[in-house]
């Protein structure tokens, strides 16, 4: 409420400004520095532009709009873990195989003739369905909160736009 109260007051200034100038007789010109100006009787603001890095305030204002800092890091935490998983399996393969035929006295020999080949098969197994669930949660939560995020700035944005004064489309 407070944005809106902010907005509506600026507004009202920009009217203020170019009503008094047009009763006054006079051209607003601020000299090219980024504020109001008039010229051929429109009320005009020179926009700047940025270059270089995009700011964490950004990405803040993108995470708020998605659902809010807790579901961002949510969405993190599941990058982390399907990263993790997937290299976890990388890990537990070569390890099954370092163990070989699981005879201690030896190393290497046939992964195939190691006895407890069904405990190795297992886990291995559950490593990768661990790393499908990361992976198609991880896809779900980030197209939802993408989406959700653009939803919500396209909506905030087409409210202000409808709710400007005349004169910001002059």
């Amino acid at each position: 409420h407070d944005e809106n109260a902010q907005d509506k007051e600026l507004a009202e200034e920009g009217v203020e400004k170019e009503l008094s100038a047009e009763l006054s007789g006079e051209d607003i010109d601020s000299g090219g520095d980024g504020t109001d100006q008039k010229q051929d009787g429109k009320l005009t603001s020179k926009e700047g532009a940025k270059e270089g890095n995009v700011s964490i305030h950004t990405y803040l204002g993108y995470a708020r709009a998605g659902g809010g800092i807790l579901a961002f890091s949510f969405l993190a935490f599941l990058f982390a873990s399907a990263m993790f998983a997937r290299s976890f399996s990388d890990f537990y393969l070569a390890l099954w195989i370092r163990r070989g035929d699981g005879n201690s006295t030896t190393t290497g020999g046939d992964p195939s003739d190691n006895p407890n080949i069904n405990t190795y098969a297992l886990i291995f197994g559950m490593i990768t369905v661990a790393i499908l669930v990361f992976q198609v949660l991880k896809g779900f939560v980030f197209t939802y909160l993408a989406l959700h995020s653009s939803t919500n700035l396209h909506t905030k944005l087409f409210k202000r736009i409808v709710s400007a004064p005349m004169s910001f489309f002059d």
